[in-house]
């Protein structure tokens, strides 16, 4: 949790959350790892 706050105090979704949760949906369980990896990345390069 205190990974995804801010000084707001608040945490934020975005849209690669959805994409994501999308993608979870519609895949085999044995590729979940690999596409919660990419959306961390992304998390990761997009918050700087």
């Amino acid at each position: 949790m205190a990974l995804t706050r801010f000084e707001g105090g608040a945490a934020f979704l975005w849209v690669a959350n959805a994409v994501l949760l999308a993608s979870l949906m519609t895949v085999p369980c044995r590729h979940w790892s690999v596409l919660v990896a990419v959306c961390w990345l992304a998390g990761a390069a997009a918050a700087g």
